[in-house]
């Protein structure tokens, strides 16, 4: 899912609400980062993509590790002797 700078400012604008609400608002700063808006949404957009890419990267690399494809394999096996016991015994799931 691509984040578009119109989602963002409409985000901001949310934040920037909720942040004005708050108990001890940060004024100086929510001016601060306005001052250029959409530089700084670009730049948020930007990370916020790299950021999605690098989680991806990093489940991926986690579910093709040697620790998860042992667990997946013992779990496997588990499965199947559990299925021929049921086999064997002539249970039926219900």
């Amino acid at each position: 899912m691509t984040v578009t700078l119109k989602q963002l400012a409409l985000a901001w604008r949310k934040a920037k609400v909720d942040l004005y609400y708050s108990t001890n608002p940060p004024l100086f700063e929510i001016v601060d980062y306005e001052e250029n808006l959409l530089d700084n949404l670009e730049q948020l957009r930007q990370r916020t993509a790299r950021g999605i890419v690098s989680a991806a990267e990093l489940g991926y690399k986690a579910l093709t590790s040697r620790t998860s494809r042992f667990v997946g394999k013992t779990v496997l096996a588990g499965l199947i002797k559990l299925d021929e016991k049921m086999m064997d015994s002539g249970a039926k799931p219900k």
